[in-house]
């Protein structure tokens, strides 16, 4: 029964266009918004079934520290990246979700192992080689916790790549997962460009920011959001 629910589910599966993620400070962290903004869109860790990899971990610690929601916790490879070896992290879920971001930290102490460039794959399947490159991208290592955004796709199983970590060997404090904001997503495309001096013109018109304003204030973020939604009346004012 499971082979065959298995393989229902490859045969539906739809093809992944890979892109590049985009990296950025994770949304609301440390922030007086952080508890009720993950309440609202972070995967809970409890639906992380399993975890593997492909190189074990080092003595004193382990790959559940990911999850612990403690940043001075960490996994550690056994074995270096190197011409012939790279380091993979697969969850698994309990229950399939609808992803489109990542959270990472490195370990505090120099970031060793964060994941200057890195790979992300979905699978449909709880087994068998049946990946897809979701997305590709690179970082600047930093001990802040970044998050790694690209499409909304369904995963059972996400697949985690340090294609090249500092010093050639990935260490991680901690993972979060997390939902589509698709409000986030829209504000993001409010201004034409950082200097937030023009308003796109799919955007152009007060009642099209008031449509928004209402929606916004039921999220988490509605106080931070509030300044760009006032300032963007005023330019189309």
């Amino acid at each position: 029964k499971e082979k065959i629910g298995q393989a229902h589910l490859l045969i539906n599966q739809s093809t992944i266009e890979p892109i590049i993620a985009k990296v950025a400070p994770l949304t609301a962290y440390k922030t007086a918004f952080e508890t009720a903004y993950n309440d609202a869109f972070q995967m809970q860790n409890s639906n992380v079934k399993n975890i593997t990899t492909n190189a074990g971990s080092y003595p004193g610690t382990k790959l559940d520290f990911m999850l612990d929601n403690d940043p001075n916790t960490h996994w550690e490879t056994t074995k270096n990246n190197s011409a012939t070896f790279t380091n993979e992290l697969v969850f698994e879920f309990e229950q399939a979700e609808v992803l489109d971001r990542i959270g990472f930290l490195a370990r505090s102490i120099n970031q060793k192992g964060f994941p200057e460039q890195f790979e992300i794959y979905a699978s449909d399947t709880s087994v068998g080689d049946t990946f897809q490159l979701v997305s590709s991208g690179s970082a600047v290592k930093t001990g802040n916790f970044v998050e790694f955004a690209f499409e909304p796709t369904n995963f059972k199983r996400l697949k985690f790549v340090f294609t090249k970590a500092n010093i050639d060997r990935p260490f991680a404090a901690e993972f979060r997962f997390y939902k589509e904001d698709a409000l986030q997503n829209t504000l993001n495309e409010l201004f034409t460009d950082a200097t937030m001096s023009a308003v796109t013109t799919d955007f152009h018109s007060i009642d099209k920011i008031n449509t928004l304003e209402q929606l916004a204030q039921a999220h988490p973020l509605y106080e931070e959001y509030k300044e760009s939604l006032e300032l963007a009346k005023k330019i189309i004012r």
